[in-house]
């Protein structure tokens, strides 16, 4: 496993800390562009949660990968559940707002989902 580099342990985390940011700083834009309506608290604080989900995330994923990246490995089976989940949910929601916002979301995720896929298929 030395010689080979697992791309997920870096781009995953890489990925979530960047929508941490993008939601802690620009939820009200994202309240537009997705909702199609202006401010209001529960977007707020819809928006800080998603914010604060994803920084654990991505450092919980880096964490693992640096200490661990064996057990990283054998995790990923977890981490394609995770992900699969994640895509169901952001179609399920794109079905109640059409918008170009989550439609990249879920072309993420499926991203994602496929980068798992191939490592767990190099990795096991």
């Amino acid at each position: 496993m030395k010689n080979k580099h697992i791309l997920s342990g870096t781009l995953i985390p890489l990925f979530y800390f960047f929508s941490a940011v993008v939601c802690l700083f620009f939820y009200d834009e994202l309240s537009l562009k997705i909702y199609y309506e202006e401010y209001s608290d529960a977007k707020y604080f819809l928006f800080i949660s998603a914010s604060v989900y994803c920084f654990s995330f991505a450092v919980l994923f880096r964490a693992l990968f640096v200490y661990s990246p064996t057990t990283y490995c054998k995790l990923i089976p977890f981490f394609i559940l995770i992900q699969l989940l994640q895509t169901i949910l952001s179609c399920y929601i794109f079905y109640f707002y059409f918008s170009e916002t989550l439609l990249f979301t879920i072309f993420l995720h499926i991203s994602i989902l496929i980068l798992y896929a191939y490592e767990f298929k190099n990795f096991k």
